[in-house]
């Protein structure tokens, strides 16, 4: 992935390295002070930003659909400065849970080429694992329950 940018703007990092910290931050918050949110903007595939007027997005769905004009800036006369002194709140990385450690270090683990990396990627999690019944529910005569009281 390192060399997959000419310009080297893509630069893999580990999340958790004491060294080399990944900072996350609240993005969707800061920017939604600023900016209304495009609606259905997933139905768009073509978006168009002018200098010529600013805060306003020009959005198509296929290049032959007609121009969808949308004014995503809250205040119009505004000016966006966006420096690393006023940056969101930071989050914190909410970690895996329990079941996709397990799932990581059972299934994902043996595809890695070396200890080190499994080691890094899937370890083995901390907590033990919790044991599933096969729990499926089955209506009975009005009364809901559990495939493992069948057995």
């Amino acid at each position: 992935m390192g060399l997959s940018s000419r310009t080297g703007h893509t630069i893999p990092q580990l999340v958790g390295d004491s060294s080399n910290p990944v900072l996350f931050y609240d993005w969707k918050d800061y920017l939604s002070t600023l900016f209304h949110p495009i609606k259905n903007v997933t139905k768009f595939h073509q978006f168009h930003v002018s200098v010529d007027h600013m805060g306003v997005v020009e959005c198509r769905e296929f290049s032959d659909s007609p121009v969808v004009r949308i004014t995503f800036r809250k205040v119009s006369k505004m000016t966006v400065n966006v420096s690393c002194d006023n940056l969101p709140k930071e989050m914190l990385a909410k970690g895996l849970d329990l079941d996709r450690q397990w799932y990581l270090f059972e299934h994902i683990g043996e595809l890695c080429r070396t200890d080190e990396a499994k080691n890094c990627i899937c370890p083995k999690p901390a907590t033990d694992k919790l044991q599933k019944t096969d729990c499926a529910p089955q209506k009975t005569e009005g009364a809901l329950r559990c495939t493992s009281d069948l057995l």
